[in-house]
């Protein structure tokens, strides 16, 4: 079977939490009002908040729930890691969702298409949809 990375239907799981589905629309809401040039899907490991993750961590509902970038090393240069509950990076955000590794990581880790702040909302939309559908059917 060959997975379409664009089309979440061929990707995601079966079920989604409302806390999680609350959580990924604020995201959303968040994404879209990032500027492009404050943003950058190349790594998590950056020590800012480029990524989409790293601006989800500066949520305050977010920070509040535990989800935090973390430096890694002493200097304020150095590279910080994104955490939750004793997890790191796409572990700390599947186990904050409440998804699987496969899903965090399509959704959070740079795919073609998928690299400014609108279109990693969009990805994120067109995700919840898919889950919205699976979920309807009997």
């Amino acid at each position: 079977m060959s997975i379409d990375w664009s089309d979440p239907n061929s990707w995601c799981a079966e079920k989604l939490p409302a806390k999680s589905r609350r959580r990924l629309r604020e995201l959303v809401e968040k994404l879209r009002t990032v500027k492009r040039s404050e943003f950058d899907m190349e790594t998590w490991w950056c020590g800012t908040a480029g990524c989409a993750i790293g601006h989800a961590c500066s949520l305050p509902s977010w920070r509040r729930a535990g989800m935090r970038l973390t430096p890694t090393g002493r200097m304020p240069w150095e590279h910080s890691e994104v955490t939750f509950a004793g997890h790191e990076n796409v572990d700390a955000v599947a186990e904050f969702l409440q998804i699987d590794y496969f899903d965090a990581d399509m959704l959070f880790t740079k795919h073609k298409g998928h690299e400014t702040p609108r279109q990693v909302a969009r990805h994120i939309e067109s995700f919840l949809k898919a889950m919205e559908r699976k979920e309807a059917k009997p």
